[in-house]
């Protein structure tokens, strides 16, 4: 298990480093059998598959993303809405994982995001769960995050707080009858007038460990 040198922060706040507060991802073997997988998924919320996809797909997808970027042939936004991002996302070694995985037919949400930033970025994306911003569907969904290239933790990658997936169904299940009441478009919008701002549930992930009695799981 490796060290941090220097310090974690997010959003301005300085990541504790203790055990309590702090830990790391566990990888999972993704050819281990489909039952321990689900299983594993389960007890943790999480698969942490590394080395799950063809490094030169990722690559080839980073490259296209730069290229594209640098030339002004189009925004970020124009490649979020892209036909080679929908392709990306829906590559057949993640629809396979998924269609086997859930022992179902998948659907690719129709939203689909990108997200990037600097190390020492004094705003950054707050604490959230994503089930707030697909509320139009079924609360039975995976969140996939594929990073495009080799991210080390101090570059400021994804970090997890342990066991909250259940934290999120419960705060869920709480906004759902808050909202019982408000007009259907606005009953799944994750911005309506009981959420909170920008739908996070705050920028502040030192008290989040506290206020939930867990810890940031790091990779």
């Amino acid at each position: 298990m490796r060290s941090l040198v220097e310090p974690l922060v997010s959003n301005g706040y300085t990541l504790e480093m203790t055990p309590e507060r702090l830990g790391w991802l566990e990888p999972t073997d993704a050819g281990l059998p489909l039952e321990q997988l689900r299983e594993k998924f389960r007890q943790n919320g999480y698969l942490w598959l590394k080395g799950f996809f063809d490094r030169d797909v990722i690559l080839d997808f980073r490259r296209h993303f730069f290229e594209t970027i640098s030339s002004g042939a189009k925004t970020f936004f124009d490649i979020v809405g892209s036909q080679e991002f929908e392709d990306f996302c829906a590559m057949p070694r993640l629809w396979n994982f998924y269609q086997e995985f859930l022992e179902g037919q998948p659907y690719l949400h129709k939203r689909k995001i990108m997200r990037f930033t600097h190390p020492g970025d004094s705003h950054c994306t707050g604490g959230h769960y994503d089930l707030i911003y697909l509320r139009a569907g079924t609360d039975k969904l995976c969140t996939s995050w594929i990073p495009l290239g080799d991210i080390p933790v101090e570059m400021g990658g994804l970090i997890y707080l342990e066991h909250s997936d259940a934290v999120g169904r419960q705060m869920e299940a709480e906004f759902r009858a808050n909202n019982a009441n408000l007009p259907p478009g606005e009953r799944i919008s994750a911005f309506n007038r009981n959420m909170r701002e920008n739908g996070w549930i705050s920028t502040n992930v030192v008290e989040m460990a506290d206020r939930f009695k867990s810890r940031w799981l790091i990779a």
